[in-house]
């Protein structure tokens, strides 16, 4: 995400003008970091947690219903953040199939809930700072955004990679561990 907003600064430069600290950017910033971790818990865990299972709870066979749970789940989320620019709909929908994938490849929400937290806090903060010492506000409406939004699919998309490497690794290992002692036992 470091990587992400420091190539964003350069391909869509926020205007220097409008970096200013102030008590209120302070205030902000002492905001988002105690409650932005927990509004995007509390997202996946209904979105990743509630919705995904429900929606593939109408399907019988396991593939298909994943497909519809993570499909319909993701949809709502991407449709919830009320935005009528289509880059912006678009990492939205990013967002949720990635969270949903990696909620999936990691057996839990930890993963998905840490990648949005991250992503969250990241936004939160640079709206912050970027708002001319006043409050956050984001433009949702058409025209709003564009293709460097694309970036953050690619983010997004690499963190499914990362979280599939280390449950591979870590299902690796355990295996191994267990090849171990039934070796030791015998």
């Amino acid at each position: 995400m470091i990587v992400l907003n420091v190539i964003l600064a350069f391909v869509q430069p926020s205007p220097g003008s409008a970096f200013q600290v102030t008590g209120t950017t302070t205030l902000l910033l002492a905001v988002v970091l105690l409650t932005t971790p927990l509004q995007a818990a509390a997202e996946e865990i209904t979105f990743r947690g509630v919705f995904t299972a429900s929606y593939a709870s109408w399907i019988r066979a396991a593939r298909p219903a994943l497909i519809v749970g993570i499909s319909l789940s993701t949809l709502l989320f991407a449709l919830l953040h009320t935005t009528s620019d289509p880059w912006m709909f678009l990492s939205y929908l990013g967002l949720g199939a990635s969270t949903a994938l990696m909620a999936l490849l990691g057996r839990g929400l930890e993963a998905s809930i840490a990648f949005h937290a991250m992503n969250n806090v990241f936004a939160m903060a640079i709206g912050s700072l970027f708002a001319f010492g006043g409050g956050i506000s984001q433009d949702r409406s058409a025209g709003a955004a564009g293709p460097y939004m694309l970036l953050f699919i690619l983010a997004q998309a690499i963190a499914v990679v990362l979280v599939w490497r280390i449950e591979k690794r870590r299902t690796h290992d355990s295996e191994t561990g267990r090849s171990e002692l039934r070796s030791a036992a015998q």
